[in-house]
C-alpha cells in the first residue's frame, strides 16, 4: 500500500513510482480499527450487541465532523463491524417478509457517519459547487437520474395503496447513493487519496473474508451441513477479487504471490457463500478486461467459451440434482454452481418474477408502479408470493421507474463508463482502473440484484462516482474512448 504504479512513456513496461510516505492518517485509521473492535467487544458484554453498536457509532461519527476526509474508510469499517456483529442468516430471508432488523443497524452505520462528515464539509468556509461545475454531457444524465428518482417516489405516494414509509424505505438505497456521491465530490480527493482509500477498504474486506472463511468452515465441519450468511460484504469480496486480478493483468509488477493469495481469499469467501451472482459478476468483469488487454487472444477464448456453454446446455452430466438434495456440505456447495437451470429454484423464480414485472410494466410503461410498490408473482416452489423486494436490478428499475427510469439509467451509465475509460486511458493511474472495474462489476451484477439501488451496495458505487465526477470537473475534454482502447493504450 506504500507505493503506486505509473506508466512511463516510451518504455513499454509499467514502472514502479516513488514510494508514498506513510502519513499519520494511516496510523490513525489503524488505531480507529483497533479501538472500534475493542469497544464493540467490551460494550457487547454489558449492553448487548445492538446497543453497543449504536454507542460505538456516535464517537466515530462525531470525529468525522472534524476530520471529514477520513469518512470513506471509517464508514466502511463501521459497516463491516455491523455486518460481522449483527449477521443475517440466509434462512431469515423469506419471500414477502419484512426486512431483517439488522438491516436498520447496517443503514445507521452508513448514514450517520456520512451525515456527520457532510456537516463537517459544510462547516468549512470554502465549498465546491456541484451542478454548476460539471460538463453538460455528464450533468444532464446525472440530473435526469436524480429527477427520475424523485418522480418515482412522488408517483408511488400519489398512486395510493402504499405507505409513505414504504416509499421512503425502498428509496433509501438511492438516497444513500446520492449522499455518498455528493460527499465524495465535495471532499475533492486527489488521485493518491483515492488510491489510498481503495487500498484501505480492500484490506478491510480482506480481513472480513478471512474471518468469514474460517468461521463458516468451522461451522460446516461442526454441524456437517452447508450454512451461509446474507452478508453484503461477500459482494465486495467478489468486487475486490476483480480489482486485484485485473490490476495484475494490466500492471506487470503487481503479479506476485501476495496478490494471488488475496484473490484466493476473496474468491474462497465468495464461493463459500454460495453466491452464484457474485461469481458470475466476477467472471464477466474479468472477461471484459481480459478482452481489452488481449483482444486477439480473447476472440479465441470467446469461441471456446461459447462451445462450452452450448455443451453444458445439452446437460451431458444429467445435472438434475439440487443443493438441497445433496448429502455433504461439499456437494451442496458444488451443486449450487453446477445445478441444471431446470432444477434451480432461484433461476426459475427470477424468470417468473421478470415475467410478472413485464406484465405490470406493460400496463404502466412510463414510471412503472413507483416506489413503495409490491410485486405479486408465482414462485415455482413457493406458490403465489407478494414481495416489495425484487431480485434483479433491471426488474427493480422497471417496476419502480418504468421504461423512463431504465432509459435514463442506461444513458447515465453509458456516459459515466465512457468518462472512466477516458481517464484510465489518458492517465493509466491504477485508481481510475479501480473506478472502471467497480462500474463494470456493478453493471454485471444488475441481472442478479439492484446493485446501484440497495443501500448495502449503493453507498460504495456512490462514493466511486463521486471520485469520478470530481475528476471530470477539473479534467479537460478528452477524446472518445471504448473498451478496445484500454489494451491498445498499454501496448502502444
Amino acid at each position: 500500500m506504500g507505493s503506486t504504479w505509473s506508466w512511463s512513456p516510451g518504455v513499454g513496461l509499467l514502472e514502479r513510482a516513488a514510494p508514498e510516505p506513510r502519513g499519520k492518517n494511516n496510523e490513525m485509521l489503524i488505531m480507529i480499527g483497533i479501538v472500534a473492535s475493542l469497544l464493540l467487544g467490551l460494550l457487547k458484554i454489558f449492553l448487548g450487541v445492538q446497543v453497543a453498536f449504536i454507542i460505538l457509532i456516535v464517537p466515530f461519527s462525531c470525529y468525522l465532523i472534524f476530520e471529514p476526509r477520513q469518512w470513506p474508510q471509517v464508514s466502511f469499517l463501521l459497516f463491516t463491524l455491523g455486518v460481522a456483529a449483527l449477521p443475517v442468516p440466509y434462512a431469515e430471508s423469506d419471500f414477502g417478509g419484512k426486512s431483517p432488523e439488522e438491516f436498520l443497524y447496517w443503514a445507521v452505520a452508513l448514514s450517520v457517519p456520512a451525515a456527520c462528515a457532510l456537516a463537517g464539509v459544510y462547516l468549512q468556509p470554502k465549498r465546491e459547487p456541484f451542478w454548476n461545475s460539471l460538463p453538460r454531457d455528464v450533468l444532464l444524465p446525472t440530473l435526469a437520474l436524480a429527477l427520475t428518482g424523485i418522480a418515482s417516489v412522488l408517483y408511488g405516494i400519489i398512486r395510493g395503496g402504499v405507505q409513505v414509509a414504504d416509499c421512503l424505505r425502498q428509496a433509501s438505497g438511492l438516497a444513500v447513493f446520492c449522499l455518498y456521491l455528493l460527499l465524495a465530490f465535495k471532499l475533492s480527493f486527489s488521485d493518491r487519496d483515492m488510491e489510498r482509500i481503495f487500498g484501505t477498504v480492500r484490506n478491510i474486506v480482506l480481513l472480513y473474508s478471512i474471518f468469514y472463511v474460517f468461521y463458516y468452515l468451522t461451522e460446516i465441519s461442526r454441524i456437517h451441513d452447508f450454512v451461509r450468511e446474507r452478508s453484503p460484504l461477500l459482494f465486495f469480496a467478489g468486487l475486490f477479487a476483480s480489482i486485484t486480478i485485473i490490476r495484475m493483468l494490466f500492471f506487470r509488477s503487481r503479479r506476485n504471490l501476495t496478490e494471488v493469495a488475496y484473490v484466493f481469499v476473496f474468491l474462497a469467501a465468495s464461493i463459500l457463500s454460495g453466491s452464484r451472482s457474485v461469481a458470475v459478476s466476477f467472471l464477466v468483469t474479468a472477461a471484459i478486461f481480459f478482452y481489452a488487454r488481449y483482444p486477439s487472444l480473447s476472440r479465441k477464448m470467446v469461441a471456446v467459451a461459447l462451445l462450452g456453454v452450448v455443451f453444458l446446455i445439452q446437460n451431458p452430466f444429467n445435472l438434475e440434482a439440487t443443493s438441497e438434495g445433496s448429502s455433504s456440505p461439499i456437494e451442496q456447495i458444488v451443486y449450487r454452481f453446477i445445478t441444471s437451470p431446470t432444477a434451480d429454484s432461484s433461476y426459475l423464480g427470477r424468470i417468473s418474477e421478470m415475467v410478472s414485472i413485464f406484465r405490470v410494466v406493460a400496463d404502466n410503461p412510463v414510471l412503472g408502479q413507483g416506489m413503495g410498490a409490491s410485486l405479486v408473482w408465482i414462485d415455482p416452489f413457493e406458490g403465489e408470493v407478494e414481495s416489495p423486494a425484487v431480485d434483479t436490478g433491471i426488474g427493480y428499475i422497471l417496476l419502480k421507474a418504468g421504461f423512463v427510469g431504465l432509459s435514463v439509467f442506461l444513458w447515465w451509465s453509458f456516459i459515466i463508463i465512457r468518462r472512466a475509460i477516458r481517464l484510465w486511458r489518458d492517465t493509466t493511474r491504477q485508481g481510475w482502473l479501480f473506478v472502471l472495474v467497480c462500474l463494470v462489476f456493478y453493471c454485471a451484477f444488475l441481472p442478479f440484484g439492484p446493485s446501484f439501488f440497495q443501500f448495502s451496495y449503493s453507498f460504495w458505487i456512490g462514493c466511486v462516482v463521486g471520485f469520478l465526477l470530481w475528476k471530470i470537473r477539473s479534467a479537460p475534454e478528452l477524446a472518445a474512448a471504448s473498451f478496445g482502447s484500454l489494451g491498445a493504450s498499454l501496448q502502444s
